[in-house]
């Protein structure tokens, strides 16, 4: 959905009318003020009654699809056996490795869209909390990188420490 300069001023004044009334009904004007102008998207799937079904834009599914994978990869991660996650902490570096860093909040739009879901939209949960700005420009390409490596469908059938290695990457020297 994209609103006018114009629109986006008469939804902003009827927000702000609806608030002063205290009016209850289905549509949230703090939501609504929220998805106005940058995340217009975010307003026919949060109310897809009232709006025709429109295709999300590209980087919205993006950040969708990796936030479906890191959810799916944390939650492997902290299903697996304590020797598997050892494994995998040796195999991938570190302890802990298997954690969403978030995205680049300085020069990321992603940033933003997975904000928008998280805190605004009620979406994708797993995440409320994490701290979300990676402050690197190295995470997206990484990100892409590891979600042409991870087959859904596949990763939910055997979610092990080697296809979860092998979606982050592989080995990584310490």
């Amino acid at each position: 959905m994209k609103l006018s300069n114009g629109e986006r001023l008469i939804v902003a004044l009827l927000c702000d009318i609806s608030k002063k009334l205290d009016a209850r009904h289905e549509i949230d004007p703090e939501f609504v003020m929220r998805s106005l102008g940058t995340h217009e998207w975010g307003l026919s799937w949060e109310y897809s009654g009232l709006f025709d079904q429109e295709d999300a834009p590209p980087l919205v599914r993006e950040t969708c699809d990796i936030l479906d994978m890191w959810r799916a990869l944390e939650q492997a991660y902290a299903a697996l056996p304590d020797a598997d996650r050892a494994r995998v902490d040796a195999a991938l570096g570190g302890a802990d490795p298997v954690r969403f860093g978030g995205f680049d909040g300085n020069h990321n739009d992603h940033h933003g869209i997975a904000h928008h879901l998280i805190e605004a939209m009620g979406r994708y949960q797993h995440f409320k909390g994490h701290y979300m700005n990676s402050h690197t420009q190295t995470s997206l390409p990484e990100y892409k990188a590891m979600l042409r490596r991870f087959d859904r469908k596949a990763f939910h059938g055997d979610p092990s420490a080697d296809r979860i290695i092998a979606v982050m990457g592989g080995p990584r020297s310490a």
